[in-house]
């Protein structure tokens, strides 16, 4: 991402609502195109997603820039109220599929639009994945085509059907992500890129690229996270998603998924 993504001092002027701007972050590869939804601050949809989202860099008419201070310093005060609000204790280890009368309905996240106000982190060896090999054994798992799993062994990729039914739990209207001790193959893998498709894609994950585990979290897609301290990654998700996206998730409504116990 280089240069390209640090704050330009260059402004944008003040956006208005339908404007087209390009934009990215440090959890995005590549320049999105998109249209100003909110102000104050300004959220921009990039075509084919669902809502709009704060974001790091912004590129209009071929230049990059940023959007005028007093659009986006409701972004900087919500960030303070985010911080003020670390410590508070969290709730995890719910179970995926709760009874219909305990579910509730996402919230809204903010004023500005009706986005996802709750969160599905996973681990990846064993959660997301099946063991290697097995998935004529397994009913509901698939093995993928060219993709290796270096978890316990390593061998062929097999997505778990927790992995391939994410639509049919009540994470499918949450954002999602993955907080792991392994590094799901590493970088630009095959793996990676079929247990992205699994969560969703970006539109769901904010994220495509992978990030290190707490205290260098930079996207919703996380390895190294080791076990017994995999909640401190948790928590600074949930800070970076307030901080850099303007997405706020009550502790209430983060829910983690792994199958060891000590996490």
């Amino acid at each position: 991402l280089g240069r390209e993504i640090r704050r330009p001092s260059r402004g944008c002027g003040l956006l208005g609502l339908g404007d087209k701007v390009e934009v990215r972050d440090s959890a995005i590869t590549t320049w999105l195109e998109g249209v100003v939804t909110d102000l104050h601050p300004v959220l921009v949809t990039p075509v084919g997603w669902r809502f709009g989202y704060a974001w790091r860099t912004y590129r209009r008419r071929g230049r990059i820039c940023r959007p005028a201070r007093q659009q986006m310093r409701s972004v900087h005060a919500d960030a303070v109220q985010s911080n003020r609000s670390r410590h508070l204790p969290m709730q995890e280890h719910r179970f995926l599929q709760r009874p219909p009368s305990q579910r509730s309905p996402p919230t809204e996240a903010s004023p500005h639009s009706r986005r996802p106000a709750c969160l599905c982190l996973f681990d990846v060896d064993r959660t997301l994945t099946c063991k290697q090999s097995q998935a004529r054994d397994c009913n509901g798992t698939q093995e993928v085509a060219d993709a290796w799993d270096p978890a316990f062994g390593g061998g062929p990729l097999v997505l778990s059907d927790l992995a391939l039914r994410l639509n049919d739990t009540f994470c499918s209207s949450c954002y999602k992500g993955v907080v792991s001790m392994g590094d799901a193959s590493g970088p630009r893998s095959a793996m990676r890129r079929a247990l992205l498709d699994a969560l969703g894609g970006p539109q769901w994950t904010l994220s495509d690229t992978w990030s290190r585990a707490y205290p260098d979290v930079t996207s919703l897609l996380v390895t190294g996270a080791q076990d017994r301290h995999k909640q401190d990654s948790v928590r600074q998700i949930v800070r970076w998603l307030a901080r850099h996206k303007a997405v706020h998730v009550q502790d209430a409504d983060v829910h983690f998924f792994d199958d060891n116990v000590l996490n």
